[in-house]
């Protein structure tokens, strides 16, 4: 018994305790009263002394960051309350019933109630988002009111009969506001400017209003009735109706709201209405028929009431009653709907002839009659909503492109759902496995290296089933198939993955080692890829193998030549390797057979009569070379010498550029028993010698080359009978005569 007496008494006490703080949740907020001496604890933990507040009758808090206003209503005093430039989204002043000034500007405040605050007299809550504003039934005392940069279409301030200033400036979409307070002779300050939508401004009087309050937007105008008792229906085919229907007598766009409000059956069916804006303020309404009308949108948000809509063969293409809680019956068949969203409420849709393509009417427990005919695009419907054996109807025909329904029991939708398109089949799964590609799409293969399946998952487990059945190892573009089918037999959409076989490799390139090459007789070598190539290939083929140099001549002998082998596959990828080419002359000169001395004999033909002093027999030999132009032959022995009598073996020697070497030996007989006046060319006479000028030879004989006695040539004659010598210096010279393949060397003394 003490325990618990104990226990009692400590729960009360704290209660007591706590009863004597007010919670302060916002740190700003609370620092605010601290700051400001209010808070006597003066720590920032969350509450205060609700004695500290009670008794406040002025505070301002204008600037304090504060987004939460929580513990205000302890403030049971307050008459003054400033919270300009702060986070406010909300403020609940219901028990400040003593307050007579809030200013709140500033702030991100949507909607104020303040019709408990019966004592106010000034408001102001410019720049904030604020689209409603509720008074106390007697706002009578207020007379200063600040609502500009707000975001409120319609404001009626009639009831404010001691309104002084008035500010509704900066507002965008401001339509109508009522001043008309029988009183606005008392109205000192009244701006407007930059409202462009508001035309209507509800005045005691016209004249005094113009005449008095020009800080207006151009676009406002004052008149004594703006429509406030009233529901605006702008548009003339609707309003005609509601004339028809006795809900209205003039078509003005306005029609008298207190008509309207209560009516709980509407038909507006087939008058060519495009605009529905004030249906909104049928707020009875149970049962409505607009079929066959113009709008494309269609909004019933504020009817909770609705019970039956037909809206069929109108433009719309979205549908949205999720506020429509009450609503059983729906007809919006022949529509251009892809989406419609419905409450738990609906029993009977009909939706016939729309555009949807998925519809999910599984959360939909009370639907029992469904149409979705003639909806051509319609490839998914789940009607699953464990209603299904209280359905009275379901037809869905005409749909080409739905082949699942999913249903609570198959065997009964099959059984009883007869009319539906012939591929349709009932499930109570529809929703196909979704086939994901592991790795890359599109994948890239190297040529050569042959396919690797990278794989694939469903979402549901199920087995996929991949053909790589075109897959070539060749460059190009291949595709892998990849499908599945789950348990209830639903395909997944096929996947397909591109394979690239590319050829990023380049051909190999292979060249033959360092060879050496010999110049022809006519100084040139000629080579062709085959004598450089040594095997070069490439898995794709090879284009073209080239080399950047075929012809060489005698100018390359003796420098080593990099060629350079260009290999291209048949990817246009090319690889180059290069070998190194040494150029020679290897061929010797070659003496003119034509131009040679022959074996010959011959008798003295020095001046003692003596010896025979040997002529050059070089200067009339040619001599031909691959690679040289001009070779000159040496003779040995050596032109001038004197040769006794006897066989002597003469050299000619010669060497080319490259040190090629060849010779050609002839012998010459000297015949010391020849006297100089014979000759071994017939009828051949050689006179005068020693001569002036000219040497007679009797006989006209083929050719003549006269040498000196250095070798050198120095007169040449054809068919001739003598030799002037004429021009020549005096000296000793020697004459080459032939005849008929024969030839013979006489001396000649010039004096």
């Amino acid at each position: 018994m003490m325990k618990r007496l104990l226990h009692v008494t400590i729960l009360f006490f704290s209660l007591t305790v706590f009863g004597q703080y007010t919670a302060i949740p916002d740190a700003n907020f609370e620092q605010a009263l601290i700051d400001l001496g209010i808070d006597t604890e003066g720590t920032l933990n969350g509450l205060v002394l609700t004695s500290d507040v009670a008794s406040v009758v002025n505070i301002d808090l204008d600037g304090r960051n504060i987004s939460d206003l929580t513990g205000i209503e302890s403030f049971a005093a307050l008459q003054v309350l400033r919270v300009r430039g702060n986070n406010l989204s909300e403020v609940d002043l219901s028990n400040n019933v003593n307050l007579t000034t809030f200013y709140a500007g500033y702030n991100n405040l949507t909607s104020v109630d303040l019709s408990a605050n019966t004592s106010l007299t000034r408001i102001a809550f410019e720049v904030n988002p604020l689209s409603e504003l509720l008074f106390s039934s007697a706002p009578t005392g207020i007379y200063e009111v600040n609502l500009s940069a707000t975001l409120l279409t319609s404001i009626d301030l009639s009831a404010l009969t001691n309104l002084t200033y008035f500010l509704i400036k900066d507002n965008s979409v401001l339509e109508r506001i009522s001043v008309k307070n029988g009183n606005n002779t008392g109205i000192v300050s009244f701006q407007s400017t930059n409202t462009p939508l508001l035309t209507c401004i509800e005045v005691d009087d016209v004249s005094y209003s113009q005449a008095n309050w020009t800080n207006i937007d151009p676009n406002n105008s004052f008149s004594t009735n703006c429509h406030f008792a009233d529901t605006y229906v702008p548009d003339t085919n609707f309003e005609q109706r509601l004339i028809d229907l006795g809900y209205d007598t003039v078509l003005d766009d306005y029609v008298p709201t207190a008509n309207i409000s209560g009516v709980t059956t509407l038909n507006i069916s087939n008058r060519s209405i495009s605009d529905l804006t004030g249906i909104e303020d049928f707020a009875s309404l149970q049962v409505f028929n607009c079929r066959g009308n113009s709008f494309t949108s269609l909004d019933l948000s504020t009817n909770p009431t609705l019970t039956s809509l037909i809206c069929g063969a109108n433009a719309l293409t979205t549908l949205d009653l999720s506020a429509n809680t009450n609503l059983i019956n729906l007809a919006a068949e022949l529509c251009d709907l892809t989406a419609i969203t419905l409450p738990l409420s609906i029993q009977l849709m009909n939706i016939d002839g729309n555009e949807f393509t998925e519809l999910d009417f599984s959360g939909l427990p009370n639907l029992k009659y469904l149409l979705v005919k003639n909806n051509p695009y319609l490839y998914a419907l789940n009607v699953k909503n464990g209603n299904n054996t209280n359905f009275t109807d379901f037809q869905a025909t005409l749909t080409p492109l739905l082949y699942c329904i999913e249903v609570d029991n198959p065997t009964y939708s099959t059984t009883n759902w007869t009319t539906v398109t012939s591929q349709v089949t009932f499930r109570t799964e529809c929703t196909a496995p979704v086939i994901t590609l592991t790795g890359a799409n599109p994948q890239e293969i190297e040529l050569g290296a042959g396919y690797t399946e990278l794989g694939a998952t469903t979402d549901d487990g199920s087995s996929v089933v991949i053909d790589a059945s075109e897959f070539v190892d060749a460059v190009g573009s291949y595709s892998i198939y990849y499908n599945a089918t789950d348990a209830a037999g639903n395909e997944a959409e096929q996947m397909i993955r591109t394979v690239n076989v590319v050829d990023t490799t380049p051909p190999t390139a292979s060249c033959v080692g360092e060879t050496w090459l010999n110049l022809d007789e006519y100084g040139t070598y000629t080579i062709d890829t085959a004598d450089i190539n040594n095997g070069s290939d490439d898995l794709s083929g090879i284009q073209s193998i080239s080399i950047d140099r075929d012809n060489f001549n005698c100018s390359d002998v003796g420098s080593p030549i990099t060629i350079t082998l260009t290999v291209v596959d048949n990817n246009n990828l090319t690889s180059t390797c290069t070998t190194t080419i040494h150029v020679s002359d290897n061929l010797p000169p070659v003496f003119d057979a034509n131009t040679l001395p022959q074996d010959m004999t011959v008798g003295f033909n020095n001046a003692s009569n003596n010896g025979y002093i040997l002529p050059d027999f070089t200067v009339s030999t040619v001599v031909i070379d691959n690679c040289t132009s001009s070779v000159v032959a040496d003779q040995y022995p050596s032109p001038g010498q004197t040769l006794t009598s006897g066989l002597h073996t003469i050299t000619l020697e010669v060497f080319d550029a490259s040190n090629n070497f060849d010779f050609y030996e002839f012998v010459i007989d000297v015949d010391g028993t020849l006297s100089s006046s014979t000759h071994t060319i017939d009828g051949l006479a050689v006179y005068p010698v020693p001569t002036r000028d000219k040497v007679n030879l009797d006989i006209v004989v083929d050719a003549v080359r006269v040498i000196n006695l250095t070798g050198q040539e120095v007169l040449q004659l054809t068919q001739t009978a003598s030799i002037n010598l004429s021009e020549m210096p005096n000296g000793i010279y020697f004459a080459q005569i032939s005849k008929d393949g024969k030839q013979e060397v006489v001396r000649l003394i010039k004096k």
